[in-house]
């Protein structure tokens, strides 16, 4: 009853810096093109990526027969052949390496939001609800997979409905805006730019709301999609426009997802002459960044950036760490709960070529009776005899296959298996 094994590999903002997690490894596209057509040799049997702004997780369910050492090594080929690094240097990155049910374990704290660089954030389990979505489209999940992410899926709604942990808004768009309204007179009657508007750039103008602020000023590369999104008091520019969108405003919010900076160190000193060197708040929450670092060193700028947020974080997050021992309980109650899933499922192909046997055997000895019988027996007596013999099998199967299912999560289970496919040849 040997049963494939969970592995999971993973870069985050606890363990990994910006810098590192901003260079892009892999797509799941890629991965789909290396990896197609499987090789029966091949120890990785269905994988799913996890990739947001803070982490890079790379899932799979790996061969039963593999070894750990095996497993990971063939994730780290996989990762080589994608992102064009050689396997040695892609060894030596802060990876950290899960296996079997602390794969679900963490998983599931993920969803939950515990591992957020904002605790309880809600984005996270959308994120990895459409992490599933994508690799059961692209047919990369099985069994195994499928079962490990759904479980963790529904821990995290369950802690989202048993506990306060989500009822305070501290998602990287609020934490910004919070962090702004603590500048020096706050954010009202302050003019503010938003650049960008992907999912980041529209959480942040509801974050914005109610915030009263003087004017928004909206930059987006396609200046026409900005038109549709704006509110009635904003101004939109193109990104052309950058320069102009930023003369004005206090405080700008950087979220596009462009690959290289869209405000360098010279350009931030040439738009502080322009302003005669007011002071400006510049909030990057991109990834890859959107502003060069080096623009902070200049007269009059103060620059934050995603490394920087956790550190500002605002009331809410004391609230919600007193709900992470009430959390941890629900993941305990469901990891438990996915062990026995994972005896099940380790029994289910025990089963299915039980009764795939069966099926078989019948299959062979109706077809020997009607040959014996011959053009004599019209379709409705050959249907009595189909339906015979299906309920025979079944009638005989019941009490086996149900008694199989029931020992997955006892310790004859692996006896039960062995014995079944010892007498009846499978």
């Amino acid at each position: 009853m040997r049963q494939n094994r969970l592995l999971c590999l993973g870069l985050d903002h606890h363990s990994s810096s910006v810098a590192l997690r901003e260079q892009p490894l892999c797509t799941l596209d890629s991965l789909g093109r290396v990896f197609a057509p499987p090789q029966p040799s091949d120890p990785i049997r269905e994988y799913a990526l996890l990739s947001t702004c803070n982490r890079f997780e790379l899932y799979a369910a790996v061969d039963g027969r593999a070894s750990v050492r095996d497993g990971e090594r063939a994730l780290y080929d996989l990762l080589a052949a994608t992102s064009e690094r050689p396997a040695d240097e892609l060894a030596v990155m802060p990876f950290t390496r899960r296996t079997d049910i602390d794969v679900m374990r963490h998983l599931a704290a993920v969803a939950a939001g515990l591992h957020s660089q904002v605790l309880g954030e809600a984005q996270i389990l959308g994120q990895v609800a459409t992490a599933y979505q994508d690799a059961v489209a692209a047919g990369s999940v099985g069994p195994l997979l499928d079962a490990t992410m759904l479980a963790a899926l529904h821990t995290g709604k369950r802690v989202r409905r048993e506990t306060t942990i989500g009822n305070r808004p501290a998602s990287i768009s609020s934490v910004a805006v919070a962090l702004a309204q603590r500048s020096p007179g706050g954010l009202s009657g302050k003019r503010v730019a938003v650049i960008g508007l992907g999912e980041m750039g529209r959480l942040l103008l509801k974050a914005l709301a109610g915030r009263h602020v003087a004017a928004i000023n909206l930059v987006n590369r396609t200046p026409e999609k900005a038109a549709t999104l704006a509110p009635a008091d904003c101004v939109v520019y193109s990104l052309s426009q950058l320069e102009d969108a930023l003369t004005a405003v206090d405080v700008a919010f950087c979220a596009t997802g462009s690959d290289g900076f869209i405000l360098t160190a010279p350009q931030v000193e040439r738009l502080q002459v322009r302003r005669n060197q007011r002071p400006l708040t510049l909030i990057d929450i991109a990834l890859p960044r959107d502003v060069d670092p080096a623009a902070g060193r200049t007269p009059g700028i103060r620059l934050y950036t995603l490394d920087e947020l956790h550190a500002e974080l605002d009331d809410a997050v004391a609230a919600r760490r007193r709900e992470v021992p009430r959390a941890l309980a629900i993941i305990d109650e469901e990891v438990a709960a996915f062990e026995d899933r994972l005896l099940e499922l380790a029994m289910r192909p025990v089963v299915a070529d039980f009764r795939r046997q069966a099926e078989r055997i019948r299959r062979e000895q109706l077809a020997r009776t009607m040959h014996f019988l011959g053009d004599e027996v019209d379709e409705e007596v050959a249907a009595q005899f189909e339906h015979l013999s299906r309920s025979l099998v079944n009638r005989l199967l019941h009490a086996p296959t149900n008694r199989l299912r029931a020992a997955a999560g006892e310790a004859e289970a692996e006896a039960y298996a062995a014995t079944i496919r010892e007498l009846f040849e499978i």
